[in-house]
């Protein structure tokens, strides 16, 4: 690739990866608001009580959400016609309009709510047993301290 197209080739695609970081910065925020409503419990609380319902309701609708907000990752096509992201976006509003920017967003529904609810429920798995864990560790209150006189 180098020899042939040079440095930029290697980076060809920066534009809509970075982009895509978009998805995160709306479903994050979105899963801890909603875990919060649903379960009471807000980031980084844990409790000996699970509340996996609520857990997976947040998860899969912030994943809905952030899929919609941001197209998902289906419409951009990469094709000879178009030339980088911006162009890409344009030519596809100007020609189509806005309905093929959302094409395959069913199937990446199908793929990414699972994945999405199965990576937030280990991480609120894992989440509680620190936080049990770090319980167990604390020194009790009724312990009796030692005088050093």
């Amino acid at each position: 690739m180098y020899t042939s197209e040079g440095l930029v080739s290697f980076y060809s695609g920066l534009t809509p990866v970075l982009l895509g970081l978009t998805h995160v910065a709306v479903e994050l925020p979105t899963y801890e608001y909603l875990k919060t409503r649903f379960t009471g419990h807000g980031m980084g609380e844990g409790s000996g009580e699970a509340h996996w319902f609520g857990i997976l309701s947040a998860s899969m609708l912030s994943r809905i959400l952030a899929s919609s907000a941001t197209l998902g990752k289906g419409g951009i096509v990469d094709n000879r016609k178009y030339r980088g992201s911006v162009m890409t976006f344009r030519t596809i509003l100007q020609e189509e309009g806005w309905r093929p920017l959302y094409a395959g967003l069913g199937s990446n529904m199908m793929r990414a709510v699972p994945a999405a609810t199965v990576t937030m429920l280990a991480y609120e798995y894992i989440m509680r047993f620190l936080y049990c864990a770090k319980q167990e560790g604390q020194p009790k209150s009724t312990d009796t301290k030692v005088n050093h006189e």
